[in-house]
């Protein structure tokens, strides 16, 4: 595929948290090229999921759009009754991180439900990680060390595989599948 054709196939991550839904598009060539503004859910997870949906339809075409994957407190539920894939929201956070600043040795992460310290030790035979669920003063933490390996081209595999839907996105038409329940 040409390099301008690239740059016209989208792939968009939606974190569907437990106070805000937080979105971002990528292009073939692996860039950011848009992230929309923060978006609190007040409870209505389905329905402004299906509205930032329909907005990114509007803004990159919805023949354009290759896959979406979700990730969050609400993700997993979405995923599902859309057919799509979910990954953890950790294992997202370090990847992303990692892909953005291949040298980072340490990431807090403090969600609306949830705060996590992860600690990336750089080996030789690749980088390893060192994760503190739950990480306050108050709570014991449980330390688990776990390593990632890196496939040849740069991208990360953890110990849960992608399944067939996210190698092969399907096409697929969120909105018409999409009927959020009544409130």
């Amino acid at each position: 595929m040409t390099k301008r054709a690239e740059t016209n196939r989208y792939f968009v991550g939606i974190d569907a948290g437990s106070v805000s839904l937080n979105a971002l598009v990528i292009n073939g060539l692996k860039a950011i090229v848009y992230e929309p503004p923060y978006r609190r859910h007040f409870g209505k997870v389905e329905e402004e999921t299906l509205s930032l949906i329909r907005h990114l339809y509007e803004k990159f075409g919805q023949e354009n759009i290759r896959s979406i994957a979700f990730t969050g407190n609400h993700g997993k539920h979405l995923s599902d009754k859309l057919g799509l894939f979910y990954e953890f929201e950790t294992i997202s956070q370090v990847l992303g991180v990692l892909f953005l600043k291949p040298d980072t040795k340490t990431i807090i992460s403090m969600g609306g439900q949830d705060t996590a310290l992860f600690q990336i030790r750089h080996r030789e035979r690749g980088p390893s990680l060192t994760s503190k669920p739950n990480a306050s003063p108050r709570l014991s933490m449980k330390t688990t060390e776990k390593p990632l390996r890196f496939r040849s081209t740069g991208s990360c595999q953890t110990s849960s595989p992608w399944d067939a839907r996210a190698r092969n996105p399907p096409m697929w038409h969120a909105a018409a599948r999409f009927s959020p329940s009544p409130t």
